[in-house]
């Protein structure tokens, strides 16, 4: 299976587990859509995330997930 990188985890975002996105992608409210799943790279191995809310903050994209 193919990855493609849609960003990188930069902070957390608030008290509600919410991170702040450095995004690489020019469709992000695709891709981050309530309900989508993307992968999460820990170093060694991918893990399936949720996406529960997105919205842009300045540059940032900021994003929950279920999970």
């Amino acid at each position: 299976m193919a990855y493609l990188l849609l960003g990188k985890i930069v902070k957390p975002h608030g008290l509600n587990g919410a991170v702040k996105v450095f995004s690489h992608t020019d469709f992000a409210s695709l891709r981050y859509k309530k309900g989508s799943v993307v992968f999460y790279y820990d170093g060694k191995d991918y893990l399936p995330l949720t996406v529960n809310a997105f919205f842009k903050q300045g540059n940032f994209d900021v994003v929950t997930f279920k999970e």
